[in-house]
Order: structure tokens, then sequence, then C-alpha cells
């Protein structure tokens, strides 16, 4: 169970409307972000929210394009005084700036001055005031003068998650110039209970563990970990082939890794992503570790959506009667969405492109276009500017709801395409524009598979 977090957020006196989300990060193998706030109010008062966390962390608030970060802790009470942004910046619309709040002096805020004081130290150490060349044996010099001040500064601070903090930073300010991987590896890793939950020690672990399975197996003899992986997607069979490694005795610290790594697999074209998927599912499941099953949930849930070959989400748009249409009334047959903000004159040239090719493909292969920014109003005048385009024109209704096709694929910009297998499988995400070569995918796609036949010999 979580215990209450009280924040109490004061703003600079304006007229204008400010948009607010304060985040909680869940620290994962990736950033993960859970809304405990998300509204527009006005910046001339304050607000008081009361949130629950069953643990220290950190939170990040956002205010219109400024973000502060925050750490907290459970029965925490923190005022946070906005500053009043520099009128003689020149912020761009969609960019996000870092601003420093005040605090207030209430205990738990404590740590917050802490990790501000370190920073400070570490800027002063190795980052101010160098002129010109320094060379590594200067910079490892410097780092073990940061340590042994942060050891005597530090010595009465009894906060854990602070003191793991620093020493986990220095250790990979330390790892950064090639200190001794074994020296690292006992005093930091080594230990039975290494907290992967805390930012410091992920970070440490990340730029430790970068790319080691891929870096180790070419090293092995036998069995490929592509083989591993592609093939028999076996968890099994990687465990096998670590049992003896020196850095993977901590069985929490070997699945971690493997669920790192796991995750630049899945960007790397080398791998086959359902096999991926499978052992994924596989790690999870024999998981003890709670946070190593929680960081495997999050990572199925992000690079499982859209991925080729998964199921393709399904949504509900309507056409210009108000009629739902929903992509899995189209299973059976290839689909080609095309995702285009309705006031784009190049996606409209697209789509003249695509008119001609109607006739030819339109029997196997299913158009359906998405109007993104676009209601049934604009709908209506969107055709009316068509009239010759003779397949499904829609638009979707919720733009910012889960459920949305925007979200659901992840659409940025004003243009995109996805083609569908009749499985309702995603067969190739993003596919090629129709000015980028999508009639030579579908010739592939569609060409008969040639049976084989056998040869005599005479």
């Amino acid at each position: 169970m979580g215990q209450d977090i009280f924040l109490t957020l004061n703003f600079p006196k304006s007229e204008k409307q400010a948009a607010i989300t304060i985040s909680k990060v869940l620290e994962g193998v990736l950033p993960k972000y859970e809304t405990w706030f998300e509204d527009s109010v006005k910046t001339d008062s304050n607000i008081v929210l009361q949130i629950i966390s069953p643990d220290t962390g950190r939170c990040v608030i956002r205010v219109n394009q400024f973000a502060a970060t925050l750490h907290v802790m459970p029965a925490g009470h923190y005022t946070v005084y906005w500053p009043m942004p520099d009128s003689l910046i020149y912020y761009t619309p969609r960019s996000e700036h870092p601003v420093f709040p005040e605090l207030d002096e209430h205990a738990p805020v404590k740590l917050n001055y802490l990790i501000r004081d370190f920073q400070q130290l570490i800027n002063a150490r190795l980052y101010n005031n160098i002129d010109g060349h320094i060379n590594r044996r200067d910079i490892i010099k410097n780092i073990d003068s940061l340590y042994l001040q942060c050891k005597t500064r530090y010595a009465n601070i009894t906060d854990a998650y602070f003191t793991t903090y620093w020493q986990y930073t220095i250790g990979q300010l330390q790892l950064n110039v090639s200190y001794n991987t074994k020296a690292l590896y006992q005093y930091f890793i080594a230990r039975s209970s290494v907290n992967i939950k805390h930012p410091a020690v992920l970070a440490f672990l990340s730029s430790f563990y970068n790319d080691y399975i891929i870096q180790k197996a070419t090293s092995l003899s036998g069995t490929s970990i592509f083989n591993i992986i592609n093939e028999h997607a076996s968890l099994q069979l990687l465990n096998t082939l670590f049992k003896d490694d020196a850095f993977l005795q901590n069985d929490t610290i070997a699945q971690w890794v493997f669920l790192n790594n796991f995750w630049n697999f899945c960007y790397d074209t080398r791998f086959n992503k359902i096999a991926l998927h499978n052992i994924l599912k596989e790690l999870q499941a024999s998981a003890l570790n709670r946070q190593i099953q929680r960081q495997c949930e999050i990572v199925l849930s992000t690079f499982n959506t859209l991925q080729n070959g998964f199921k393709a989400p399904d949504f509900t748009v309507y056409n210009n009667a108000t009629k739902a249409v929903s992509l899995s009334n189209f299973k059976g047959k290839w689909v080609y969405i095309c995702f285009t903000d309705y006031k784009s004159k190049r996606a409209k040239l697209e789509l003249q492109l695509l008119k001609k090719w109607q006739n030819t493909y339109g029997v196997k292969i299913q158009f359906l276009s998405v109007l993104i920014n676009a209601g049934p109003e604009e709908l209506k005048q969107y055709i009316i500017e068509n009239p010759t385009l003779s397949w499904p024109i829609t638009y979707f209704k919720n733009a910012s709801g889960t459920s949305s096709p925007i979200t659901l694929y992840q659409v940025y910009g004003t243009e995109a395409y996805v083609m569908i297998d009749p499985k309702g499988n995603i067969s190739q995400i993003p596919a090629p524009a129709p000015s980028e070569g999508i009639e030579q995918l579908w010739k592939s796609l569609l060409r008969p598979s040639s049976k084989s036949r056998k040869i005599g010999i005479r």
C-alpha cells in the first residue's frame, strides 16, 4: 500500500491558461510515465494535490513548455513555487525547457536539495573552469577527488535513496573512463541487494551491460545467439549459454540484462520479433523479482503493439453518412490504411496517385483513408473537394483517447501508411506512401507462390 503525498503548486499571476501535467516516473528498462494529474487551470492561483506512492521516486511537473523534476517520498508534503519564465528567451511551441522551482523547507524536500548540491559538486569538479584539453588521467583524478569529497560531505546523511544516488552516479562516471571493470562489478553489482528500481542504479547497469549479450555471445563457441532467439525462442538455452559468465552470477541482474538487451533487439532487424516476444513472456513468468516482472510488462506493452506480424489494433471510424466503419470489417482482405491530414496538400496528391491503382488492385486490397484533425463537417468538405476518391474516407472521434487510431498506430505529422494482411495482422509499418513505391510492395505481396517441382535425372 502506498502513502499519501501532498503537493502544492504555486504559480505567478497570469491571465493565461496553463496546461499542467504531473507524472510519476516508473523506472524500468525504459522510463514510463504514469500520469497523476492533468488539467488546464489559470496560473494566478495554486492547486493542492493528494497523490499516493509506495516508494521514493521521481516525478515530472510540466506547465506548458516548462518541466521540473521532483524527487518525492511517501508521507511527504511539498510546496513548489513555479518560476516566472524569462520573457527575453524565445521558446518554440513544442519544445520542453527545464526549470528549477523553489521548494519549501519541509523535511522530505531535503532530498531535492541534496541532489541539487551533488550536481553542483559534479559541475565544479568535472565541467566548470576547464581551460583547453583535459586528459584521461586528470579526469580519473577529478572523479576520485569527487568521491572522497562526497564521502566526507555526506557522511551523516542517512537517506538511502540519496546515498545510492550519489554513489552509483559516480560509479557511472568511473565506468565511462574505463575503470577496472571487475572492481566496479564487485562494488556495485555483486552485492545481494541491488535496487533495480533506482534511476541511478538503472543508468549504471545500462552502461555496464550495454550490448552485453551480443558482445559476449560472439566470443563463445557453439550455438549462436541468433539461433537461440530466432529458431528456438528459448530462454533456457540462453541461460545455459551464460551460466558461467562471471558478471551474470546474480540471477536478478542476469534477468535484467536479458531484458535490457532484448529491448534493443526489438529494433534490430536481425531478430525475429515474435520469438523475442515469446522469450520475454517466458522471462516474465519465471522472474521472482517483482520489479523484473513489472519491467517485462512495460516492455511487452510498448514494443508489442506495433510490430510486423502482430495483430493490428482494431479501431472504429465514421464515413460521410456517420456510419461506423471498423478495421475488423475488412478481415480477409489486404488493407492499405492512409492516415491523412485533411489540410495537407502533399497528402491530397498522394491520394490522387492512389486513385489510379483502384481498378487494378481494388479487388484484393481495401483502401481506407482516415483523416487527421477532422470532424464530420471537414469530412464533407474533403469529399466535395475530392469527388473521385471511391474508397472509404473517414474521420474518428475522441482524438485524445487511447482507442483513437492515431494513438493506436502512433501517427505523428500529416500522413502515415500501414499495410494489414488478410488475417488482420500488421504486414508492414510504416508502409511506403503511394509516391514511394507502394505498388512494388503490393506486387510482391500478391504474387502467387511458386509450386515446387520435382526434376528428374535423365
